[in-house]
C-alpha cells in the first residue's frame, strides 16, 4: 500500500542554525500487516526533505491516525533532533499542485550493527541508475548523505563482509557503490 500524509503541521520547528522545518506525519501499511508512521521535515525552500526512522507501529489505520493527531510540538522537536543527528535526508523539493505525497515510501532504515536494510528500504537503486550511465549514478549518489550511502551498500551487499562500512567516508562509499554497480552490470 502506498505511503500517505496523515497530518501536516503549520507552525515551523527551528533546527540548528535557525533553519525552519515544517513537520508532516506519514504512514504506510508495512510488510507485517501493521501500520507504521514516521515524520518528514520539510525545510524552507523544500529541499532536502528529512525523514525520521519509524516512530510508531499500530495495528490499524485508525490507531495510526489517532497517534498522529496526538503528537505534540515537544515530540516533533525531539524527532527533528534525532533525525538531524542521524543525517537522514531526502533529495526532492516540494511543488504546488495535488495533495502532497510523502517524499519517502517508508521510514529510514535501521542501521544498527549487524542489521541490513532491505533494498526496498533505501532511497535509490544503484543498478537502475547505473544503466543510465556511470555519470548518472555518480550524480544521484552525490546528492545523498553518508547515512543513505551506507544503507545502499548494506542493502545491496556491496560490502562483501571485508569492509566495516561504518568507518568509510563519503568518497569511499561513493566509489564502492559505483565499482559494485559496474561489476554487477558486466
Amino acid at each position: 500500500m502506498d505511503a500517505r500524509i496523515l497530518r501536516t503541521f503549520d507552525e515551523p520547528l527551528t533546527g540548528p542554525g535557525g533553519r525552519a522545518y515544517l513537520a508532516r506525519i506519514a504512514g504506510r501499511l508495512g510488510a507485517q500487516g501493521r501500520w507504521e508512521g514516521w515524520v518528514e521535515f520539510v525545510p524552507e525552500g523544500g529541499y532536502p526533505v528529512l525523514r525520521s526512522g519509524r516512530e510508531t507501529t499500530q495495528s490499524d489505520l485508525p490507531n495510526l491516525e489517532r497517534w498522529a493527531r496526538g503528537l505534540s510540538r515537544v515530540y516533533l522537536e525531539g524527532s527533528l533532533d534525532r533525525t538531524l543527528a542521524k543525517e537522514e535526508t531526502g533529495d526532492t523539493a516540494l511543488g504546488q499542485g495535488p495533495p502532497p505525497r510523502p517524499r519517502f515510501e517508508g521510514p529510514a532504515p535501521d542501521l544498527r550493527v549487524g542489521l541490513r536494510p532491505a533494498p526496498d528500504d533505501v532511497v535509490l537503486n544503484p543498478m537502475i541508475h547505473y544503466r543510465e550511465g556511470e555519470a548518472a549514478l555518480r550524480r544521484r549518489i552525490a546528492e545523498l548523505p553518508r547515512s543513505e550511502l551506507r544503507a545502499i551498500v548494506l542493502a545491496y551487499h556491496f560490502d562483501s563482509g571485508e569492509v566495516d562500512v561504518g568507518t568509510l567516508d563519503r568518497s569511499a562509499l561513493e566509489e564502492l557503490i559505483v565499482a559494485q554497480a559496474r561489476a554487477r552490470a558486466t
